[in-house]
C-alpha cells in the first residue's frame, strides 16, 4: 500500500470514529436531574410559599434567590450554584439558609426544577427551599408596579434585574444576609455591624453580598 493510500485510510478511520462519537453523544440518555417526588413528601415545607413560613421568619437567615422561573419553563440549579448553597450551610450551621424560587405562579411542581445535587443539600438540616410568591411578596411595596409591568420581560436579562429588586425588598422585610448563587462561603457570616455591602474592588461596592438588619 502506497503512503498516499495509507494516509487516506487513516483519515477515513478517524472520520468514522468521530462519526460514532457524535452519534453516541447525541443519543446518550441524559442523567435524571428532576427532584424526586419522595423528597417533596418527606419535607412538607419543600417549595411551599415563604410568605406562610412563619417559623423561618423568626431567624436572621441567609438567602439565595433563583429568579429565572418567570422567564423560562424549567429552572436549573447548576452544580456551582449548589456548591454556593452547601458552603453557606456548612459554614453557618446555626443560620437558616433559605433558597427562594421567585415566581408568579405556584412553584410546587417538582418537574419545574432540574436540581442534580438535591440529595446532598436536602440532608443539611439548615437548608430550606421555598417558593417566593411574587403576587403576595410585591404587594404594597414601592416595586410592585415594576414587577407587575412588562418592563422586565422586555429585557434580555430580565431575571437579573428581578433578582436585584427582590434582594433589597427581601432584606427590607425580613432582614438577614443575601448571597448570589455564585458566592462561595469560606467562614461564618458573623459581623459586628449587621448592615453591609460586599466590596467587588477596593473602590467599588457590589450587590452580590448584602446584609441588612430588620
Amino acid at each position: 500500500m502506497s503512503p498516499t493510500w495509507y494516509r487516506y485510510l487513516r483519515y477515513a478511520v478517524c472520520a468514522f470514529l468521530l462519526f460514532l462519537l457524535v452519534r453516541l453523544i447525541r443519543h446518550r440518555k441524559p442523567k435524571e436531574t428532576y427532584i424526586p417526588a419522595d423528597i417533596v413528601k418527606e419535607d412538607p415545607g419543600f417549595l411551599q410559599s415563604y410568605d406562610t413560613a412563619t417559623e423561618l421568619h423568626r431567624y436572621s437567615s441567609v438567602f439565595f434567590i433563583e429568579s429565572s422561573a418567570p422567564f423560562k419553563p424549567i429552572v436549573t440549579i447548576e452544580p456551582r450554584q449548589a456548591c454556593a448553597i452547601e458552603s453557606a450551610a456548612r459554614a453557618n450551621p446555626h443560620k437558616k439558609v433559605i433558597v427562594l424560587f421567585a415566581s408568579w405562579n405556584e412553584f410546587t411542581n417538582p418537574n419545574q426544577v432540574r436540581f442534580p445535587d438535591i440529595l446532598t443539600l436536602v440532608r443539611l438540616p439548615n437548608v430550606h427551599f421555598r417558593w417566593l410568591d411574587l403576587e403576595h411578596f410585591a404587594h404594597g411595596t414601592p416595586v410592585e408596579g415594576v414587577i407587575r409591568s412588562d418592563k422586565l420581560h422586555q429585557r434580555r436579562n430580565g431575571a437579573e434585574y428581578l433578582s436585584e429588586i427582590l434582594r433589597l425588598v427581601l432584606l427590607y422585610k425580613y432582614g438577614g444576609i443575601y448571597l448570589d448563587l455564585d458566592v462561595v462561603t469560606m467562614k461564618k457570616l458573623e459581623f459586628y455591624n449587621p448592615n453591609f455591602f460586599g466590596a467587588e474592588t477596593p473602590r467599588l461596592v457590589g450587590s452580590s453580598v448584602i446584609g441588612l438588619e430588620r
